[in-house]
């Protein structure tokens, strides 16, 4: 399910509590729904955000000190 606005941007005011991830940018558009784009400094990637799920399996991987195992956001990669 996409996210509404509002719900991205709780989703990255939550993931800015993380001492290892920061909110990259925002954006989306009504009703195709909203992202969000995120680094977890531990690996060094950016990942996208666009729905609930994605939210939630991020975060159960994280909180378990674990790499998130889908493709980083493209062109976001540091070497």
């Amino acid at each position: 399910m996409a996210l509404l606005e509002k719900e991205a941007i709780r989703f990255a005011e939550s993931l800015e509590d993380y001492e290892h991830v920061s909110v990259v940018d925002i954006g989306g558009w009504g009703p195709h729904g909203f992202w969000l784009i995120f680094r977890d400094h531990r690996f060094g990637c950016d990942y996208e955000i666009s729905s609930h799920c994605d939210y939630w399996e991020f975060l159960s991987y994280f909180t378990f000190g674990l790499m998130w195992p889908v493709k980083p956001f493209p062109g976001r990669e540091v070497a």
